[in-house]
C-alpha cells in the first residue's frame, strides 16, 4: 500500500482501490466490485491509522470527502433493482465517514468538515426510521464523545441551517444518560470566546498600525 508512483506505474494499490470505488453503481459491470472496494478501503484506512500512521503521503483527504459525498448520494430510481445496492454504498459511504473522526484528518476541524459530519447525521437521522442499519449506527455515532467539539462549533461558527442541525442533533443526544451537556456548554464558551478575541484583533489592528507609523 505504501508503494510510490513510477513512470510505468502512475497509481498507487490505494488509489486503485479508491478509483474502483469511485465508480457509480449503475456503471459498474457487477455492482458488487465498487462495494467490496469501498469496504476495503475503509478496512486499509482504518488500519493505517490504528497503526499510527500517516495518509497524508499515500491519498489526499480531499479525494476521500469527494468519494464519501458521492457514496451518500443517489441518482437511481427507487423502482430500479440497482436501488438496494445503492443503499449498501450508502452505507459504506458513512463507514469511510468515520474515518474523518480519527487521528490527523480529526485535528483538521474547519467549517467544511464539520458540515460534512452534520450531513452525513442528518442523512442518518432521516434514515433511522426506515433502517434498523441505519438507527443503530446513528444512535452510535450520537455516543461518540467526539461529536461533542463538532457539535460546538456547529453552533459558534455554522450558518443558519448548520446550527440549526446541530440543535436538532443536541435534542436526541440528550436523550442519552451519559451525554456531556455541560462539557458541550463549556467548548461553546471556549468557541464564542475566541470568536470575540479574533473579531477584537482584527477591529483594533488597524488602529495598531495607525499608531506606530
Amino acid at each position: 500500500m505504501s508503494y510510490a508512483p513510477t513512470e510505468a506505474r502512475l497509481t498507487t494499490p490505494l488509489l486503485a482501490i479508491a478509483s474502483t470505488a469511485a465508480i457509480p453503481i449503475e456503471e459498474a459491470v457487477q455492482p458488487e466490485v465498487p462495494l467490496k472496494a469501498l469496504r476495503l478501503l475503509t478496512y486499509l484506512i482504518k488500519e493505517k491509522f490504528e497503526s499510527g500512521e500517516s495518509l497524508h503521503d499515500l491519498i489526499a483527504g480531499e479525494q476521500l470527502l469527494v468519494l464519501v459525498d458521492a457514496a451518500v448520494k443517489t441518482s437511481v430510481e427507487t423502482s430500479k433493482p440497482e436501488v438496494l445496492y445503492q443503499c449498501r454504498r450508502i452505507t459504506e459511504g458513512l463507514r469511510l465517514a468515520e474515518v474523518f473522526w480519527t487521528r490527523s484528518y480529526r485535528k483538521c476541524v474547519s467549517i467544511h468538515g464539520v458540515a460534512v459530519v452534520m450531513e452525513l447525521l442528518r442523512l442518518l437521522a432521516a434514515l433511522k426510521d426506515f433502517s434498523k442499519l441505519h438507527k443503530d449506527q446513528y444512535w452510535r455515532s450520537l455516543k461518540d464523545p467526539r461529536l461533542v467539539a463538532f457539535l460546538a462549533y456547529a453552533v459558534c461558527y455554522g450558518d443558519h441551517e448548520m446550527v440549526h442541525n446541530a440543535l436538532v442533533l443536541y435534542t436526541h443526544c440528550s436523550q442519552l444518560h451519559a451525554f456531556p451537556s455541560k462539557w458541550l456548554g463549556d467548548l461553546i464558551a471556549s468557541c464564542s470566546q475566541a470568536k470575540q478575541s479574533l473579531h477584537d484583533s482584527r477591529v483594533t489592528s488597524p488602529n495598531t498600525s495607525s499608531e506606530m507609523r
